[in-house]
C-alpha cells in the first residue's frame, strides 16, 4: 500500500512538472521574436548588349562587300567557300554539291539595282537560276529567270532598277547535270540614295524638293555615294520644277524627275 501511495505521488508530481513546462514553453514561443531570415537576392536581368548597326558600304565595289548566306561548299579534296565568288579572280569559285540551293547577298541597305554579271566555271557548262530581290528578306520579287535556257561562261541580267536590300541566287541545276553548284565570280552593280531630307519616290522616278538650290547643293544632297556620276538637266544654275537628275551607273542611265514644293 505504502508502495502504491509513493508511486501515485510520483507520478502525480511528474504530471504537475510536464504541464508547468508545456506552458513556459508555449509562451516563450509565442512571445519570442520571430527570427529574420534573410531573403534570396533576386538576379538582376543582364541587359543584351545594342546591335552595332552595319556600316553602309556604298563604294564602287559595293556588290563585293555583301553579307553572303549559302547552304554550304565543297571540302574535299579543295576548299570552294563563300568568299571565292566575290574575290574578284574568275578562275576561283564558290561550290556545293547542291541542286536547288540559294545564295543570298545582304548589302546592309536597299539600293537601285542596275546589271548582275556572273562568270560560270566553263565555256561549255551552262547554269539554270532565278534571281529574287527583296527590301525585307520576306517578300521576294523574281527579277531574273534564266530556269530555262541560258549562256555559258558568262551572263549579264538587266535588273530594271528594282530597288532591294537582298538579291538571292536560286541555282537550279547546270546543263551537265552532275549536281555541282558553282559561281566563278558574281558583280552586281546599282547606286543607293542615302538619308536625306528629299522625298524620293524611286517608282514614279521622281525627286521632291522642298525650295530651289544650285545644282551642286542638290547633287551632294541626294548623297548618292561613291559609286555614280551624277548631273542635272537644266538650263540654270539652280533646280526648278522639270529638271531631271540623270545617274548614270555603269553603261545604264537612271532619270528622275525634280519636283519643287
Amino acid at each position: 500500500m505504502k508502495n502504491t501511495l509513493v508511486k501515485c505521488l510520483n507520478l502525480l508530481i511528474v504530471i504537475m512538472l510536464l504541464s508547468t513546462s508545456g506552458c513556459k514553453n508555449k509562451d516563450e514561443v509565442e512571445n519570442s521574436p520571430t527570427p529574420y531570415i534573410t531573403p534570396l537576392k533576386t538576379a538582376e536581368p543582364t541587359s543584351s548588349p545594342t546591335p552595332v548597326p552595319r556600316e553602309i558600304y556604298d563604294g564602287q565595289d559595293f556588290g563585293k562587300k555583301a553579307e553572303i548566306e549559302v547552304d554550304g561548299h565543297q571540302m574535299d579534296p579543295t576548299e570552294r567557300p563563300k568568299e571565292l565568288m566575290v574575290d574578284e579572280d574568275p578562275d576561283t569559285r564558290w561550290a556545293f554539291k547542291l541542286f536547288p540551293t540559294d545564295v543570298i547577298f545582304d548589302f546592309s541597305a536597299p539600293f537601285v539595282r542596275s546589271k548582275i554579271i556572273f562568270t560560270w566555271l566553263n565555256l561549255e557548262r551552262e547554269y539554270y537560276y532565278e534571281v529574287y530581290a527583296s527590301v525585307d528578306n520576306k517578300n521576294w520579287e523574281l527579277v531574273v529567270d534564266r530556269s530555262q535556257d541560258s549562256e555559258p561562261y558568262t551572263t549579264v541580267d538587266d535588273l530594271k532598277g528594282v530597288y532591294a536590300r537582298y538579291l538571292c541566287i536560286t541555282l537550279i541545276d547546270n546543263s551537265d547535270q552532275n549536281g555541282w553548284a558553282a559561281i566563278n565570280e558574281v558583280d552586281i552593280e546599282g547606286f543607293r540614295f542615302g538619308d536625306s531630307d528629299y522625298d524620293v519616290d524611286l517608282e514614279n522616278k521622281r525627286i521632291k524638293v522642298s525650295e530651289p538650290c544650285d545644282v551642286d547643293t542638290f547633287i551632294n544632297n541626294c548623297k548618292l555615294g561613291r559609286l555614280y556620276e551624277a548631273s542635272v538637266q537644266t538650263d540654270e544654275e539652280e533646280i526648278k520644277d522639270g529638271d531631271v537628275l540623270v545617274v548614270k551607273c555603269g553603261d545604264v542611265v537612271f532619270e528622275y524627275e525634280i519636283v519643287i514644293g
